[in-house]
């Protein structure tokens, strides 16, 4: 289960990051600071909700015994 989840965030980050390039490309930003803050930002809101998924995702597969 974890390992799908893996591969799905992967894919979802790489996905993200595409849309975000198309997103710049079409809108002409040229200002570099704020291309890198947009990258930024999203990346690490991404990887922010991937952890999340992961950890609530471990806890699902081994159970809630964890917390015994």
């Amino acid at each position: 289960m974890v390992t799908n989840m893996v591969i799905f965030l992967t894919v979802l980050v790489y996905g993200v990051n595409f849309l975000v390039y198309m997103y710049l490309k079409v809108n002409h930003i040229k200002d570099y600071l704020e291309k890198i803050a947009i990258y930024f930002g999203t990346n690490m809101t991404l990887l922010f909700t991937s952890g999340i998924f992961l950890f609530f995702g471990k806890l699902v597969e081994d159970g809630i015994l964890a917390f015994e």
